[in-house]
């Protein structure tokens, strides 16, 4: 494997983890914000005041604590793909390509990201049904959809880098014959 390539699988990786352990902090932040009653009546402000319930039937309470629980289930599912990259990215930099753990790997990030992208698409016609609109101050709407962009292309780089391996290896073993 070329030096580049081993940078870039370093990169890529170092990436992973930065955003797992930011995943775990904002979770940590989360649980602690939501124990204490006076702060939990402000994160419920906080939450009210980034979203219109107009002709809505859900209290504004009952909508914190939804998007809570989505906010938890996605930062999970999105914890556990990156935990998949991440040792795939490993995997291809200790040059280990066509293993049954990869393919196992392969498959948990796809079961991750397809759970996450149904439960996108189930809260998007949640909040239609019980027209919940989620305000935005600076359109970070952009910078959600170039954060799941670059997560989607880090699989696809890693998935690219299994096959380009599996190409050499063919064509070495082909010549070899």
């Amino acid at each position: 494997m070329k030096k580049y390539e081993r940078f870039i699988l370093g990169v890529l990786a170092f990436c992973c983890f930065t955003l797992q352990v930011l995943f775990v902090l904002a979770s940590i932040i989360l649980v602690i914000m939501a124990f204490p009653a006076d702060s939990r009546q402000e994160m419920f402000k906080i939450v009210s005041e980034g979203m219109v319930l107009k002709n809505s039937m859900l209290s504004v309470t009952t909508a914190s604590v939804y998007l809570f629980a989505v906010s938890v289930v996605q930062s999970i599912l999105m914890f556990g793909y990156l935990n998949c990259i991440r040792n795939l990215l490993q995997n291809l930099n200790d040059e280990i390509y066509f293993e049954e753990r990869n393919l196992q790997l392969i498959k948990k990030v796809l079961i991750f990201y397809g759970a996450s992208a149904v439960i996108e698409a189930l809260v998007a016609g949640f909040n239609k049904i019980n027209h919940i609109t989620l305000l935005t101050a600076t359109s970070p709407s952009a910078l959600v959809y170039l954060f799941e962009g670059f997560l989607v292309v880090m699989g696809i780089y890693v998935i690219y880098m299994v096959f380009k391996h599996g190409v050499r290896l063919k064509k070495e073993s082909d010549a070899f014959i």
